[in-house]
């Protein structure tokens, strides 16, 4: 049964060979283009990530694309976006600035220098090359299993290292499949990692059991260290939150104990629906434009703003909360309540009696204020006793305005 289901998968998020050679015809011209203009700069463009590593899913035209120049050298992107001015490029800021290229088929060309064996780099993104050679040598018999995992981490909302998603990256995706050696092996070694807050990887052994000691513990914070084979001192999955590592596991062992289709099939949360099948709550759906910028930059912001309404909304008891957005479209957050409504008068702690001063300040703040034990309370109004007037309230403050267009109720 299983055998099946990911056959039938792979034959659906594997392009086909129509498909493959049109995109990788015009890929093609793109790169002959850009290196003609490249030639009085001594740099040259390749083709990588996921379609250097043919592993690039139906319907993904997001093609990375490496310029590797001989030695580093300041002012290297501004010689790069010299070179692109033909298709008006985007300029992104970064440890190194980058460009986008949008059109039918969307380029991000990054700026890298050429590496020689065995040496080591400042910029992760000088071994973006390596990288691709490596998937390319270790995981030629994998590319299947590869995009198999990928789709599974899209389908349960795991997959991408932005800021605001805190999931798997591609890399992840690739050194996981890789070091398990298919997506099964992978499925079934995730499912052993219930109930633990921590996961070390280290594939090529390289600290002997000791990787925790070794890397910096800035960036063994999170829930799993997969140490990098090409860079043994960097945690490749320092990105992932603690609560997409479990999202992660929980789908694998949904999937192994009951194998589907639906496993494999994106959705989106409909909050209406969780609602109705709850049969209990109170539903609040705000709608929020972005602002103009790159993803990973509006998507942290937009983060923020969800993270401030869950934070506003928290004393109406939060059964289950989300939020849906995808590219330039409006965001939905959404919040199903177990309360609808507050009390009018919230109790206020004041500070303890052997403070005096603070205690006389609380007092003047509250007239009706009183002592119990050993500390002073007093009974103060609300401002909003529904999650309707709280929302009306907050969403006019800067921390939210700052963030995002405009900001709504769904009424």
């Amino acid at each position: 049964m299983i055998k099946k289901i990911l056959a039938e998968i792979v034959n659906r998020v594997k392009p086909d060979e129509k498909t493959r050679a049109d995109v990788l015809s015009r890929v093609s011209c793109f790169l002959t283009d850009l290196n003609k203009n490249l030639k009085t700069v001594n740099a040259v463009a390749v083709l990588g990530g996921s379609y250097a590593k043919d592993t690039w899913l139906v319907g993904d035209y997001d093609v990375d694309v490496f310029v590797v120049f001989d030695k580093e050298f300041e002012g290297m992107s501004d010689v790069l976006e010299k070179s692109l001015k033909d298709w008006n490029p985007i300029r992104l800021h970064g440890s190194r600035d980058y460009f986008q290229v949008k059109g039918d088929i969307n380029y991000e060309i990054v700026p890298v220098v050429k590496r020689k064996k065995g040496s080591v780099m400042q910029n992760s993104t000088d071994y973006s090359v390596d990288h691709v050679s490596w998937v390319n040598r270790e995981g030629r018999k994998l590319k299947e299993d590869i995009r198999l995992f990928k789709k599974f981490c899209k389908a349960n909302g795991v997959y991408g290292a932005e800021s605001y998603v805190r999931g798997i990256s591609g890399h992840v995706a690739d050194l996981l499949v890789i070091k398990y050696g298919g997506f099964m092996k992978l499925i079934k070694a995730m499912s052993k990692w219930s109930g633990k807050e921590k996961v070390v990887l280290d594939p090529k052994n390289v600290h002997k059991g000791k990787a925790l000691l070794v890397l910096n513990t800035s960036k063994t914070q999170g829930p799993l260290v997969l140490v990098d084979p090409m860079q043994p001192l960097r945690n490749a999955a320092a990105a992932l939150s603690a609560e997409k590592f479990q999202s992660l596991i929980s789908s694998a062992n949904a999937f192994l104990k009951a194998p589907d289709f639906s496993c494999f099939d994106e959705r989106k949360t409909d909050p209406t629906a969780l609602q109705k099948r709850s049969g209990k709550g109170v539903l609040i759906r705000v709608s929020a434009i972005p602002l103009d910028g790159t993803q990973d930059v509006v998507g942290t912001k937009l983060l923020k703003v969800f993270d401030f309404l869950q934070n506003s909304l928290c004393e109406f008891s939060i059964r289950k909360c989300g939020w849906n957005w995808k590219g330039n479209a409006p965001a939905e957050f959404w919040f199903l309540l177990k309360k609808k409504s507050l009390p009018k008068k919230v109790l206020v702690t004041g500070p303890p009696l052997r403070l005096s001063e603070h205690v006389a300040s609380f007092k003047k703040q509250h007239k009706n204020s009183f002592l119990k034990g050993r500390k002073v309370y007093a009974y103060q109004e609300r401002n909003a006793t529904t999650p309707n007037s709280v929302l009306a309230f907050v969403l006019k403050k800067e921390y939210v305005t700052s963030r995002v267009k405009s900001c709504g109720e769904v009424k």
